[in-house]
């Protein structure tokens, strides 16, 4: 019987990345050196401070916490809990 296909799998990529560093010891080492010479436009470093802080600013408002989906009864009204965390906290003081 034939070896079974792994392409895709965990371990098919080890298999191909085996093979790879067989056939080009430095094939990894090239490749991520193109990375580093494509840019040329400098990034943040090419900003003025004040620019670079207005950036972070802007970042920093944009919150990546889910909307709050789950509800929770307070002294009989249905109330939006304040954060998904703020439920497992309750269940695990129980």
């Amino acid at each position: 019987m034939g070896d079974i296909q792994l392409s895709g799998s965990k371990i098919g990529g080890m298999k191909a990345a085996q093979t790879i560093k067989e056939r080009d010891p430095d094939f990894y080492k090239r490749i991520g050196s193109v990375g580093g010479k494509n840019g040329h436009t400098g990034g943040f470093y090419a900003m003025t401070p004040e620019r670079r802080a207005e950036c972070g600013r802007k970042g920093g408002t944009i919150s990546r916490k889910p909307k709050v989906s789950v509800m929770y009864v307070s002294n009989g009204i249905l109330e939006p809990a304040p954060h998904t965390s703020f439920l497992s906290k309750l269940l695990r003081r129980k």
